[in-house]
């Protein structure tokens, strides 16, 4: 994240590109690092906003958020064993955000919940303090709760075989 982070012109960067182009209110983003470690703040709307933008950039190149980001519970990485045995199995789509030790301990979670009538579900979830596992925890079962409340998920299909993480050797930014 940091080489990707520094390509991009480093903190700054990518202050400018959230700032600008994703219109975040300058006062509520502040980067010290392009890897999340550290002192890094957004809202939780301005995280649903890149979220959004995201979705809509991954679109116009004729591909969907599976495609560039873990799907809960298929995907090796953080979310390889997330919402395992849930109804919310293969429909969350999302990034995480973990730090064990920095501001008590965090654990977030980010992305879209596909369901069957509402379409695709924003979510930002921000956890502080507490341990990891128990923020997790709490967070899938938040979610599965609130979108069992509301509608029913509609998982993607299922890959053959999981996909695995691009070698930074085959990253390229143009």
């Amino acid at each position: 994240a940091e080489r990707i982070g520094a390509m991009l012109g480093g903190p700054e960067g990518v202050r400018n590109f959230l700032v600008n182009e994703v219109k975040l209110p300058p006062e509520q983003v502040y980067l010290s690092t392009t890897s999340g470690l550290e002192i890094n703040r957004l809202t939780p709307r301005g995280l649903l906003s890149i979220v959004r933008a995201l979705d809509a950039e991954a679109q116009r190149q004729g591909l969907q958020l599976a495609d560039i980001m873990a799907v809960a519970s298929d995907d090796y990485g953080t979310l390889r064993r997330r919402m395992v045995g849930t109804p919310l199995e293969g429909a969350v789509v999302a990034k995480t955000g973990t730090l064990v030790h920095d501001d008590g301990g965090m654990a977030s979670l980010g992305g879209v919940i596909y369901t069957r009538r509402l379409g695709k579900v924003c979510f930002v979830v921000l956890n502080q303090g507490s341990s990891v596992a128990e923020n997790r925890q709490l967070t899938d079962q938040l979610l599965s709760e609130i979108i069992l409340s509301q509608d029913a998920p509609a998982p993607i299909p299922k890959p053959e075989k999981p996909r695995h993480m691009l070698e930074s050797t085959d990253l390229e930014v143009l």
